[in-house]
């Protein structure tokens, strides 16, 4: 039991077992591709070309209600609080003013 993978640290991919269901595993050697493809220049496939492919339709729907947010969005998000706290804020100024009896 302490061997087991942790769900915590677990990856968003298909598993092999559903890829062996599916008849989407893909049985070679390290260097050898899907479909017939080896890397070789002008003997690849575009694995982005179908970004759904080993998804069911149900399943898809239910990674889409897991994304999380854009670094983007996060990012604007806390501009805007940075800046509604500098103009809702008064922030002290310490002014530096000389002695009036200096030597």
């Amino acid at each position: 039991k302490s061997f087991t993978p942790s769900a915590k640290f677990r990856k968003p991919a298909v598993d092999w077992r559903r890829q062996m269901e599916r008849g989407t595993m893909f049985y070679g050697r390290w260097y050898e591709g899907p479909e017939g493809s080896d890397y070789r220049p002008g003997n690849t496939v575009d694995r982005l070309a179908n970004v759904k492919a080993p998804f069911s339709d149900a399943e898809w729907e239910e990674r889409k209600q897991y994304r999380s947010w854009d670094l983007m969005k996060f990012g604007y998000a806390g501009l805007g609080l940075f800046l509604a706290y500098r103009v809702t804020n008064e922030w002290p100024v310490v002014w530096c003013q000389e002695r009036e009896n200096q030597a």
